[in-house]
């Protein structure tokens, strides 16, 4: 699901151009956009965990169908906002 949100954005900021193979002045940004993508990524993590200790504390017998269906929904939303980006 995190992939595919940083696909959304990798598409939001793709180079139009095509007779341009870069843009230089990405090159800048690299290094916040590496911190920033881990500190997305461990937020993610603890959130994910969080919403697994919720799931677990109130259908102790179900979680794991819950759990399932949860993150099979979260990711079809999300599948289905990448796809409806602008070509």
């Amino acid at each position: 699901t995190i992939i595919i949100l940083c696909a959304i954005i990798g598409w939001n900021y793709r180079i139009e151009d095509p007779d341009t193979a870069f843009k230089f002045s990405w090159i800048l940004g690299i290094p916040v956009c590496t911190l920033f993508a881990f500190v997305l990524y461990k937020a993610g993590i603890y959130v994910f965990d969080l919403i697994n200790y919720v799931i677990t504390g109130l259908f102790p017998s179900t979680a794991m169908l819950i759990a399932c269906i949860f993150y099979v929904i979260l990711f079809i939303s999300v599948s289905v906002l990448f796809v409806s980006r602008k070509a």
